[in-house]
């Protein structure tokens, strides 16, 4: 069916937009009595003789040369669409993609609710980056471009303290990254558990140190969750 429209109040009005999907796999508003901006974000523009046989990919480098992003264009239907990365486009001729500046956004939990933003990766820094494109198992050094990203006009924090709160960021998503890992490795072996404590033979003679064992876990879940 169509896409259901949706309302904003912008001061004293309202404004109508409907959510459209990229060319590259993400979501953006599309206003209908209203312009839109530009992206948010470093665009790159490729361009391709003949759509590859194999996959492509883009890397992005920060300003010490640590790979920030990788972004591909395997295909992702397997995946669920709230999990799926943009996607590179590899069509023959002129390509286009937007990438937003962070870092690799947090490992999510598999059967937990997020907003979106606070799973958002840090904001890379100011300065000189790169981006490299690879098509297949070849690379070539004129696919290979640096790009200046500028300091917010509108921030007059120093750089040192930027940099603090970068470094800040970072830790914490690591220990984040860390958390989930850990919560999700303890729900997919309590879920085992419990399929084996439902099975006709083992239910009819329960094993008490498996229903111990996932009473427990649900414990440390939960300890861990609030």
């Amino acid at each position: 069916g169509e896409a259901p429209i949706n309302w904003r109040n912008v001061g004293t009005q309202q404004v109508a937009y409907e959510w459209r999907e990229t060319s590259y796999g993400t979501k953006r508003e599309h206003w209908f009595e209203a312009g839109t901006n530009p992206p948010n974000g470093v665009v790159v523009h490729y361009w391709l003789k003949e759509e590859p046989a194999g996959e492509i990919e883009l890397l992005f480098s920060d300003v010490e040369g640590r790979e920030v992003r990788r972004f591909s264009s395997k295909p992702q239907d397997a995946i669920k669409p709230e999990e799926r990365e943009p996607r590179l486009s590899k069509r023959a001729g002129m390509n286009r993609f937007v990438w937003d500046m962070r870092d690799a956004p947090t490992i999510k939990l598999k059967e937990g609710k997020h907003g979106e933003y606070a799973l958002r990766g840090p904001r890379v820094l100011a300065g000189v980056h790169e981006v490299r494109l690879e098509i297949g198992d070849s690379q070539f050094s004129p696919n290979v471009q640096k790009f200046t990203l500028g300091p917010d006009p509108r921030v007059p924090t120093s750089a040192v303290d930027l940099q603090a709160q970068y470094d800040f960021l970072v830790e914490v998503q690591q220990k984040l990254n860390q958390l989930h890992e850990a919560i999700n490795r303890l729900r997919e072996v309590r879920k085992q558990a419990q399929a084996w404590a439902a099975r006709p033979v083992i239910a009819q003679s329960p094993i008490p140190h498996l229903q111990s064992l996932i009473t427990k876990l649900t414990q440390i879940e939960e300890a861990l969750i609030q």
